[in-house]
Parts: C-alpha cells; structure tokens; sequence
C-alpha cells in the first residue's frame, strides 16, 4: 500500500502537479476522524408506514447502485461496487439502506435525493448512532 502511495504522488507530482496528493490526505484525515468518532446514519426501512413492505424486491441495491457514483475525494470511482456512504444491508430481516450523513456535505442533492425516495414512498427511516468498525 505504501509503495502504490508513494508511486501515486511521484506520478502526480510529475504529471498534475500535485492534486491527487491534497485529495489523498483529505482523503486520510476523513476516515481517520470517522474511525474515531461515533459513526451517525440514516436508515431507510424496506417498510412503508403502513407496514407493507416495499416493492420491489431489490430497491436497495438499485437505490445504492444509482448513488455509487459518489465516493469520497480521492478513492477511485467503480461502477461495480457501492458507495461506502449508501449501503444496502439486512437489519432484523429487513432490507434497508444504510446512509451515511456525509454525502450531505458532499453532494447536498444527492443526500436530497436519498431522503425524498424515502419520504415520497412512505418508507420508515430512523437516524442511528453505531460504533465505528475495528479491523481484526
């Protein structure tokens, strides 16, 4: 991992002048607060207030899969995997939508996005406080 940085920053000193490596310490200093700090998300529901579940089956993927585009600055974009700020996830056999408050600093429309999905189909949401995932 070292040696992939240090080739990154000699090739982004020689080629753009130095952007990546301010976008590599952001990038650094984020996660480290995240992981000090307890972790606040928003949780959309797969229930509509109603208590039906929602349709269909795979909205959370799909709801995921539209926001993966936005990652934080500097980690590298892939269409084939999530974004670490919307995750879809099982809570009590449920399917719902863990979404991390951080997009709303990041992209203030897509965090609007997120929130009217969720109150224009009624979905319960709730706002949680997790501890921050330890590394074995």
């Amino acid at each position: 991992m070292i040696r992939l940085q240090r080739s990154l920053i000699e090739y982004d000193k020689q080629f753009w002048g130095g952007p990546a490596i301010r976008r590599l310490k952001q990038y650094n200093a984020a996660t480290q607060n995240s992981r000090e700090s307890i972790v606040q998300q928003f949780i959309i529901y797969g229930v509509t207030e109603s208590g039906q579940r929602f349709r269909p089956s795979d909205w959370a993927e799909r709801l995921a899969g539209v926001m993966s585009q936005f990652r934080p600055p500097g980690m590298p974009a892939n269409r084939l995997t999530y974004s670490p700020y919307v995750l879809p996830t099982y809570i009590d056999g449920v399917r719902c939508v863990a979404v991390d408050p951080r997009l709303r600093d990041l992209e203030p429309l897509a965090w609007n996005f997120v929130v009217d999905f969720a109150r224009s189909n009624k979905l319960k949401t709730a706002e949680v406080e997790a501890p921050p995932e330890r590394p074995d």
